[in-house]
């Protein structure tokens, strides 16, 4: 009888965590557990934007965003990012109203191991970052977590009770 009641209990455990992983957008802590390098970056590319943050070897999101960076150039650096600049036109960072069909495009200056620095316009980097660290299906995996803990929960009340 009290197996019972620990599989059922053990159900609705499941189910709610397969619930918060579902809601995995309204629950950003799931996304630092799943995908820590995914947070890292999306966070260092917000500080860039937002605030015109330079990032430099060292910094949280640094090695993610010049992974990317990399990546999007279509080419392997041989000497290494050192630090990344977001640049406006002349000079600061880019600052775009919000619905702006710009908006995802970048222009950063990009300081190699070497001392060149390089100016790219980087368009995409947000969907390259989420296919690069992004690559568990959370919804997908939210709902079988969820599906298994319901599963489990229909179990314990089919067991039939011993007398």
């Amino acid at each position: 009888m009290k197996d019972k009641h620990y599989l059922g209990i053990l159900g609705i455990i499941i189910s709610i965590i397969g619930w918060v992983v579902l809601g995995a957008n309204h629950f950003p802590f799931v996304y630092m557990v799943v995908a820590p390098q995914y947070v890292n970056s999306l966070n260092a590319l917000e500080l860039m934007e937002q605030k015109g943050q330079v990032l430099k070897k060292g910094d949280r999101g640094f090695q993610e965003i010049s992974e990317v960076i990399e990546i999007l150039m279509a080419r392997d650096l041989t000497p290494q990012i050192t630090q990344i600049r977001p640049l406006r036109g002349g000079g600061d960072f880019l600052t775009l109203p919000a619905p702006s069909k710009f908006a995802n495009r970048l222009r950063l200056e990009i300081t190699f191991s070497n001392s060149t620095k390089q100016v790219w316009d980087i368009e995409g980097i947000r969907r390259a970052i989420k296919r690069r660290y992004l690559t568990l299906d959370v919804f997908l995996w939210g709902s079988v977590v969820f599906a298994v803990g319901l599963l489990l929960s229909l179990i314990s009340l089919l067991i039939k009770e011993e007398k």
